[in-house]
């Protein structure tokens, strides 16, 4: 297997594709930016699918959206595709779930939206290997890569015509208004001290942290999570001081930030609401995978809920400011996890939990608690995707993780979805 690697500031998007046209390759070429992959299949110069981590790029919510399948049903789908050693995109049309004009409508409509993004990036690297996966290869759809690059950088031309602002500036001022502490971010809520003291070792009983939660939505909250399958151990638990004996301080610790954080941007509620219940997803996730390799279960679903926070904070911020539907995703997508770090930070959390939220897309760049940073960051690929993870992933063979593990995991993420929708 041939592969050739670079600097996207050597060698551009436009470039790179238009010498996979000219010189008919097949394979796949794969861009990365910070935290951000892209993925674009080629065979014989012309492109066939598209992969990416973005929100708004994902085939697969296309593919719900137009066949109204639940994500539970697309996945059994997509599964049986693979086991049949069926292309994706044949086994689609071959169940009959849209035609071949639409489909090929849409996957035009996802590739054009990747590349869009990707022309925007002047920094990062590419590689090219000359292997096609067997779930694209051979696909029934090709559609021409100079039309989707034509169409791409009209696109990318109208929106940097529309005017824009500058990103970095956002940033910059956000994490200043951070540090100096004259952001409108609320200060850290007393239970939530109260809590961090009995987690740190400092006096304090369960009595006195039952007395301070009196607000009735987060009790219920409490009480949801803790009679749950994924907590529930049968009998029902019905009053609070034995949910927070049951539960543990650090879970605790980790309903009520979130709880905290869903008030915090009224006006992008449903926004917030979807990020959190990613959240709790992620966290119940780092939880049974925390069993299997014996890391602290109650740490890993307080890491796993909180990795998110600075998107929570970045929403509201960024509303502030006259910028793109696009731009705005972007910052959010690239930035959340130094924003929530610095929030981390501010409202006194450990070490361990700074480090998630920090490396929690970057897992090798963690200098100390690597292992729990590992754990989230593989929580998180299977909260967002709804299905497994590829073995050969570094964060995956460190962790020594049982394959059986994750595929009990999915098996169950439709129930999950339904535990974390009543809770939130």
């Amino acid at each position: 297997m041939r592969n050739v690697t670079g600097q996207l500031g050597l060698m551009s998007v436009p470039d790179l594709v238009q010498w996979i046209e000219n010189s008919r390759r097949s394979g796949t070429l794969m861009l990365s930016r910070q935290a951000s992959c892209k993925k674009f299949f080629f065979q014989d110069g012309e492109m066939i699918f598209v992969w990416s981590d973005k929100e708004g790029e994902r085939f697969w919510r296309y593919i719900e959206s137009e066949t109204r399948l639940s994500a539970g049903d697309l996945r059994e789908k997509f599964g049986d595709s693979e086991k049949l050693g069926i292309p994706l995109l044949s086994y689609i049309l071959k169940e009959q779930l849209i035609d071949r004009e639409r489909l090929e409508f849409v996957l035009t409509v996802i590739l054009r939206t990747a590349l869009t993004d990707a022309l925007k990036w002047e920094t990062g690297t590419f590689e090219f290997v000359d292997f096609l996966p067997a779930d694209v290869l051979n696909g029934p759809i090709k559609i021409s890569s100079s039309s989707v690059l034509m169409n791409s950088v009209l696109q990318y031309d109208e929106t940097a015509q529309a005017g824009s602002v500058d990103t970095d500036h956002v940033i910059d001022e956000i994490t200043q208004r951070i540090c100096n502490g004259t952001t409108l971010i609320p200060p850290i809520p007393d239970i939530m001290r109260k809590i961090l003291e009995k987690i740190n070792g400092e006096n304090g009983t369960v009595a006195e942290v039952v007395e301070n939660i009196t607000d009735q939505l987060l009790i219920a909250k409490i009480l949801k999570l803790c009679n749950s399958p994924y907590f529930s151990r049968g009998a029902k638990v019905n009053t609070l001081y034995r949910a927070i004996t049951y539960l543990g301080f650090k879970s605790l610790l980790s309903i009520v930030t979130v709880h905290s954080l869903s008030s915090f941007c009224p006006h992008n509620a449903d926004e917030i609401r979807k990020v959190l219940r990613h959240s709790l997803m992620c966290g119940m996730i780092a939880r049974e995978l925390a069993e299997d390799i014996g890391e602290n279960r109650e740490t890993a679903f307080l890491c796993g809920m909180l990795h998110d926070i600075g998107k929570t904070v970045l929403i509201d911020f960024i509303g502030t400011y006259s910028v793109t539907p696009e731009a705005r995703a972007a910052l959010i997508r690239e930035n959340h996890t130094e924003i929530g770090f610095l929030l981390a930070k501010e409202w006194g959390f450990s070490d361990d939990i700074q480090d998630v939220i920090r490396w929690h897309h970057a897992p090798e760049k963690a200098r100390d608690n690597g292992q729990l940073v590992s754990l989230v960051h593989l929580a998180d690929m299977i909260a967002h995707s709804g299905k497994g993870v590829d073995e050969r992933l570094p964060a995956f063979s460190a962790l020594g993780l049982a394959p059986d593990t994750v595929v009990s995991i999915v098996d169950n993420m439709d129930l999950l979805a339904q535990d974390v929708a009543a809770i939130l």
